[in-house]
């Protein structure tokens, strides 16, 4: 067979966790749903006039599965600082992602504050790589753009991971559909994921899926970190993909507190209809109703009923 004559590799890393709270700790944080951007000004601040204002991007483990991000701004200087509005900025984002304050919150010196915002779409043309900035609106009305730094590189891994999701969901929608389990001890279930053809040319071939931090796929004899599976997926189906799975290990702890093992992580390389490949890793998110599955399953056959 003729192999296309483009291709892209995508190797995605594990999304970072959150970087810890430097100067002090980090008060605690709120999200809002306001307008883009810090208010007007025709002159705004920057980096030299608020000396000792730092911003840095990050992802707290808890933000992953709820599709958030936090944006710390760091006071390191000597007089409280008092936000309004913030708004992350940068190609990487098809549109600014946006913080406002209950009205307003204030960082004292040598704190840090945690502004939770949730992520929007990708320009996919962009360079996940380019500098990112914080526009700020303070409460006394004046206006700021600073720096934000990404010492753990969350945007560009969730650039790269947003875009082939969107590359996949353009050929076919793939989501986590059903658990089948007999609820006894020690019995494998199996995860059903269905897949609709969205009509366009093109193919998805599931290479392969991972395992999470509470289920693993089952090879037949024990629970395995990855298996290959090498479905093809376009407008002629399948419509569903079946995989068998196991927990990972029994532990009441990891059960009672997960977060995001019920997101499922594929291996997948996009054909493009121009023949253009693109691999890596994209991970299907788990409903209320797939959590609730998927934890039911993992209690019972680690037998960790009432």
């Amino acid at each position: 067979m003729t192999r296309p004559a483009a291709r892209t590799t995508v190797a995605l890393a594990a999304v970072a966790l959150g970087a810890a709270v430097a100067l002090g700790g980090c008060a605690g944080g709120g999200s809002g749903d306001g307008p883009g951007g810090a208010a007007p000004s025709a002159t705004p601040l920057g980096p030299a006039d608020l000396p000792g204002v730092r911003v840095e991007v990050s992802q707290p483990r808890t933000d992953i599965a709820l599709g958030r991000i936090a944006i710390q701004v760091q006071n390191g200087g000597d007089a409280p600082l008092e936000l309004a509005t913030a708004a992350l900025r940068g190609d990487p984002l098809d549109a600014p992602l946006t913080w406002t304050g209950r009205p307003t919150s204030t960082i004292a010196p040598g704190r840090a504050l945690d502004l939770r915002v949730e992520l929007g779409g990708w320009d996919c043309a962009a360079d996940g790589d380019a500098p990112l900035e914080v526009a700020v609106a303070l409460a006394d009305g004046r206006a700021a753009v600073l720096p934000a730094s990404d010492p753990t590189r969350v945007i560009p891994g969730l650039h790269e991971l947003g875009c082939l999701e969107q590359a996949v969901a353009a050929i076919v929608a793939l989501r986590s559909s059903a658990v089948e389990s007999d609820q006894a001890a020690g019995h494998p279930a199996t995860l059903v994921l269905a897949a609709e053809p969205t009509g366009a040319a093109g193919s998805v071939r599931i290479e392969s899926v991972r395992s999470t931090t509470l289920v693993a796929p089952f090879d037949g004899v024990s629970g395995v970190g990855v298996l290959a599976l090498g479905v093809e997926l376009g407008a002629d189906g399948p419509s569903e993909m079946r995989i068998p799975l196991v927990p990972n290990r029994c532990d009441p702890h990891a059960l009672a507190e997960d977060k995001v093992g019920t997101r499922i992580p594929l291996d997948v390389t996009v054909t493009a209809a121009d023949g253009t490949e693109t691999s890596g890793r994209i991970v299907l998110s788990a409903d209320d109703a797939m959590r609730t599955a998927l934890h039911g399953f993992y209690a019972s056959f680690c037998a960790l009923g009432p």
